[in-house]
């Protein structure tokens, strides 16, 4: 090893001791002699938050340290996103009278719909995740109180189509207008670039979800 090469890997290992010395939440688990990569794992309140291998940038070990950080807290986010979603679901289900899984089918009907794509119950057995007969019994306890409707297709009379119907429409729309009105105040916040660039991250990370539950369920 040349005299340049070992004063920057030198450097590199003073910077990284340093990074771990003053954050105390940085624990490095191995090394290569480039430090190309880093194994890191973040302890906050002594506790393991986080486990990944980071590719180190040019910069050196606090922008790898850096990244892995901003990483967890984007998981963290995710997860409060995801408890406040089903919060907001409860509470919606609760102020009509529906159960969860009534509210869950609502949804899928509404983003197919939205999409020109209409469910048929056997689709929507699929995205619920539920038995035919159980999904049935939604799409029929729905119907009862006017949330959807079943319609012939125009292009195969055998199929059923499944819509949201008006007066479920009408209670929706009442219910979540405040809350689109407050998320629309947020979108404003960013550029269009941003928001390209956030509506990319979120597709990705909804196909990672859809791609794990999917290999779960072929394993069990």
């Amino acid at each position: 090893m040349d005299g340049d090469h070992r004063h920057v890997e030198n450097s590199r290992r003073s910077a990284l001791n340093l990074m771990i010395s003053r954050t105390r939440e940085v624990s490095i688990l191995s090394r290569r002699s480039n430090y190309s990569t880093i194994k890191i794992v973040l302890l906050l309140g002594g506790r393991l938050q986080a486990f990944q291998e980071v590719n180190m940038p040019n910069g050196g070990v606090e922008e790898a340290v850096e990244r892995a950080r901003v990483q967890r807290e984007l998981i963290v986010l995710l997860q409060q996103l995801s408890v406040q979603s089903q919060r907001l679901t409860r509470t919606f289900a609760s102020s009509q009278g529906l159960h969860v899984t009534d509210v869950e089918a609502l949804l899928h009907l509404m983003h197919a719909e939205s999409s020109g794509h209409p469910l048929t119950t056997g689709q929507l057995s699929s995205a619920l995740g539920l038995s035919s007969g159980a999904t049935t019994a939604v799409v029929d306890r729905l119907e009862r109180v006017g949330q959807l409707r079943r319609d012939r297709s125009d292009s195969d009379r055998r199929k059923i189509h499944l819509h949201y119907g008006e007066q479920g429409y009408e209670l929706a729309l009442q219910f979540f207008r405040p809350l689109g009105l407050l998320s629309s105040a947020v979108m404003e916040q960013f550029t269009e670039e941003e928001l390209v660039t956030v509506r990319s991250f979120l597709q990705q990370i909804i196909a990672s979800f859809i791609t794990h539950c999917d290999q779960t369920n072929s394993a069990s």
